[in-house]
């Protein structure tokens, strides 16, 4: 392949349209990264993301493609940016909330909290679901934040 010919990057969880690619199995699941020329179909799977270069990149550095680093990998720095962007967004979802209601929410939404802060999207998402529905966490916003870490996680498995 041509180095300078524009390229389309993906990982496929579970490839149904036969290309080859590089394979990882993550959490009994297969994934696949896959590199195809600028026109080709896109592939299809039971979740396609299209990834840009950097993405691409970052994906092949997850432990299940590269299982030896002597580095750090580069899906932690999308992890970081990730999780720095979910906990700016929850800032900006509570700002107008009285202290004594922020800090209630801090309590219960804090082993969540605690693993975005270390920038650990997998566990986050753990914590999240295991978090109760109340009229303090209704489920319409429990369900904008693990839709948001699955879609993350879809795009960087574990």
């Amino acid at each position: 392949m041509d180095i300078g010919q524009p390229k389309r990057y993906y990982i496929i969880d579970t490839l149904t349209s036969g290309e080859s690619g590089i394979d990882a199995t993550i959490n009994g699941i297969v994934y696949t990264l896959l590199k195809t020329e600028i026109d080709a179909a896109e592939p299809t799977g039971t979740i396609v993301n299209e990834l840009d270069l950097e993405e691409f990149k970052a994906c092949l550095s997850l432990n299940g493609f590269t299982p030896i680093c002597l580095n750090i990998r580069d899906y932690k720095y999308k992890d970081k940016e990730f999780c720095s962007d979910l906990v700016l967004e929850f800032q900006s979802d509570t700002g107008s909330l009285d202290l004594a209601t922020t800090e209630a929410l801090e309590t219960l939404l804090s082993e969540v909290l605690v693993k975005l802060n270390i920038n650990s999207p997998h566990h986050a998402l753990t914590k999240l679901n295991l978090v109760p529905v109340s009229a303090l966490f209704p489920q319409e916003v429990k369900d904008k934040y693990v839709n948001l870490l699955q879609n993350f996680l879809n795009k960087y498995p574990r």
